[in-house]
């Protein structure tokens, strides 16, 4: 929260945001520090500036049937300081209109715009299930990125909490959190100028999460994030994106406020519950 402020103090557009976040850590009590293992580390390497604007819808509309759009007329974009939450309901089209910014789909209507310079990082659960699991860290890293030597690879796997004869073994003997990492890494490894992050807490511990979201909050590139993790939002979003009915707005607040307006709509959808 700290880290939010240090970051956003000066700017007007966020100053309601950090605000409340004042607000929050004056209420919170000092503690001792706490002497543990050492920290596992996870770090985007800074993109390369781009021009703004770098990826703009312009009137963009989807949908596998074209009779049947998930959304219309959608006029948004991702900049280099972009820090957005994707909110809505499970199969409301989130990880669709993910993969339509990424290129990997392309729109039933309108436009989107893509600096011809632009470089994606893309986080899915489905690249970790994907991965090759009878290799090893190092190698998967080599094979993705040819050329790479093995002492590099072994350093920068390192720095994500991968090293020693961990790198060594084949992928099947990690963790869910390891293989996360590993993924982790590999993307890093781009140098990317936006992260798209669909569901990226899962299976990490405590930790590693508070590790991700300080990466998130000090890399110099946007970031869109698709999560259940409250706290992952909280701390590194200052932009919600509310995907409802056919249509992708901003929400005009924060995801606390976003919650709430979750459990108001049910509270009204459940008058016997709200009696109770």
């Amino acid at each position: 929260m700290q880290a939010f402020v240090d970051r956003f103090r000066y700017n007007a557009n966020r100053a309601a945001l950090v605000q409340s976040r004042l607000k929050s850590l004056e209420k919170m009590q000092m503690v001792d520090e706490v002497v543990g293992d050492a920290n596992i580390v996870i770090r985007f390497t800074d993109p390369p500036p781009l021009t703004p604007p770098i990826l703009q819808f312009n009137d963009a509309s989807f949908g596998y049937d074209p009779a049947v759009p998930l959304f219309q007329k959608l006029n948004m974009g991702v900049d280099m300081d972009s820090r957005i939450a994707l909110v809505g309901a499970n199969g409301a089209g989130k990880s669709t209109l993910m993969n339509l910014l990424a290129g990997e789909l392309e729109p039933t209507g309108g436009q989107v715009i893509r600096n011809g310079k632009l470089k994606f990082a893309k986080f899915s659960q489905h690249f970790v299930d994907q991965l090759n699991l009878d290799v090893s860290p190092v190698e998967h890293f080599m094979n993705t990125y040819p050329g790479v030597t093995i002492q590099t690879a072994r350093s920068h796997l390192g720095s994500f909490g991968l090293s020693g004869d961990i790198v060594l073994r084949t992928i099947n003997t990690l963790s869910g959190g390891q293989k996360s990492r590993l993924v982790f890494s590999v993307l890093a490894w781009r140098q990317p100028h936006i992260l798209l992050l669909d569901e990226p807490s899962n299976h990490l511990d405590l930790e590693t999460i508070d590790s991700l979201s300080q990466s998130l909050l000090e890399f110099k590139g946007g970031v869109l994030l698709i999560s259940h993790d409250e706290r992952l939002i909280s701390m590194v979003c200052d932009t919600i994106w509310y995907f409802h009915d056919g249509i992708v707005e901003r929400f005009p607040g924060e995801f606390s406020d976003y919650k709430k307006m979750l459990l108001n709509q049910l509270g009204n959808a459940n008058p016997m519950q709200k009696k109770q």
